[in-house]
């Protein structure tokens, strides 16, 4: 059912595998030795093959944001479960022998390529304006039905969006950056007036933008952040919910940027830029974030991504034996000259 399907329609590859089961109980699930997921949601887990099966259920709305349900499990439909979906095109099963059940006509939107709310109950939930936007960076050929985007800007207007949790908000961002097209996320949320309230004062992506180059260019999550924040620097505060060596890599971003859009083939800035981001303790972060530079100035600058991984690993093994009877402040400086001679060295054998 659901994602499964749907991935199946468009001859994908089915990562998860979910199954609703009709007409069963909790205490008849674990009966059968199947276990619970949790209190909240009649999900469990199969005993062998470990795949999620659900009760059948209804959902009612009684408070605002995406925790505001209850739900019912008694005598519910298929077609009962699958209203409560959010598109369509999620909103089709596959019974075990074989046959499609689509009473929401979902696979004509899949054919059609669109995205279309299966209920007004859509309103209900406002991650789903969120799981939207992924969705379109994802599947970047899709369209939006009007009805859809006129439901989303009702959402965010009468104040829906305003409860989601900051944890929510950047788990769906940070599947959405790493998706296809991760810029018609934030061209939906714009569209729909969520951006100026999930992201206020935020320069939008625009197609062709940093973010779409970066996946092409085969950016990780980690990256793809930094090259967000170029975006919407506010991300980086605490409160968003970000993990914290992501914010330390971000921070670290303008820095870099500052010392390589004008740097030159010179010891002391090729040493400045890679010591600023602590490059020579954690080699990794600066290479990363020297790629997202790359990527934001268009330009590989005077030595490529190799050249500096070498540089960095011959200043790193400065020799010690001169060492011995120095002082601390003599011990620094005579690191810090033996490394730009290191890097004088490999510029003069470069240029021969």
């Amino acid at each position: 059912m659901g994602g499964a399907v749907r991935d199946s329609l468009l001859g994908l590859k089915i990562k998860d595998r979910d199954w609703v089961v009709v007409s069963a109980t909790p205490d008849e699930m674990e009966s059968r030795r199947f276990k619970p997921v949790g209190a909240d949601f009649p999900v469990f887990i199969h005993p062998i093959s470990g795949e999620e099966y659900a009760l059948a259920r209804t959902e009612r709305k009684i408070s605002k944001g995406y925790h505001g349900f209850s739900f019912f499990t008694g005598d519910v439909s298929l077609e009962e479960d699958l209203r409560r979906r959010d598109f369509t095109i999620n909103a089709m099963a596959v019974d075990r022998e074989g046959n499609l059940i689509d009473p929401f006509n979902g696979y004509k939107d899949l054919q059609d390529r669109v995205f279309r709310h299966v209920s007004d109950s859509f309103s209900e939930d406002p991650v789903r304006i969120l799981r939207l936007g992924r969705f379109l960076a994802r599947f970047d050929q899709f369209s939006v039905a009007q009805e859809t985007i006129d439901l989303c800007r009702k959402m965010v207007e009468e104040g829906e969006i305003d409860a989601l949790v900051q944890e929510r908000v950047w788990r769906e961002l940070s599947r959405a950056l790493i998706e296809n097209v991760p810029s018609k996320f934030f061209q939906i949320m714009e569209k729909v007036g969520a951006i100026k309230i999930l992201f206020p004062n935020m320069q939008v992506p625009q197609k062709g933008d940093y973010l779409d180059r970066g996946r092409n260019e085969g950016f990780d999550l980690i990256r793809q952040y930094c090259v967000f924040t170029s975006y919407f620097p506010d991300f980086i505060a605490p409160q968003f919910a970000v993990p914290r060596e992501y914010r330390e890599y971000a921070k670290s971003l303008p820095l870099l940027y500052e010392i390589l859009k004008d740097i030159q083939l010179q010891p002391q800035q090729i040493l400045e830029a890679i010591t600023i981001v602590d490059g020579l303790r954690k080699p990794s972060k600066f290479l990363a974030l020297l790629e997202v530079v790359n990527l934001l100035l268009e330009n590989e600058g005077p030595l490529s991504h190799a050249q500096w991984a070498e540089i960095i690993k011959l200043v790193i093994t400065v020799p010690t034996a001169d060492l011995i009877n120095l002082s601390p402040l003599q011990i620094k400086e005579h690191v810090q000259n033996s490394r730009l001679q290191i890097i004088q060295d490999y510029i003069d054998d470069l240029k021969a």
